[in-house]
């Protein structure tokens, strides 16, 4: 059973995130969440303000 909308963002754009094959997702404009999607779901891996991540 599923509670969300199905979700599937792009490869981050953040090079160290985007070696490990995390997407990411921006929540309330500051905030970016790294994700992977597995079988079993999606699992939030890391999670950083906008102001602190680099190209």
């Amino acid at each position: 059973m599923t509670c969300s909308a199905e979700i599937n963002h792009p490869l981050c754009q953040f090079k160290r995130w985007c070696k490990l094959g995390y997407r990411c997702a921006v929540f309330e404009k500051h905030w970016v969440l790294a994700y992977q999607i597995l079988d079993e779901g999606i699992i939030i891996q890391d999670m950083c303000h906008t102001a602190i991540l680099k190209e």
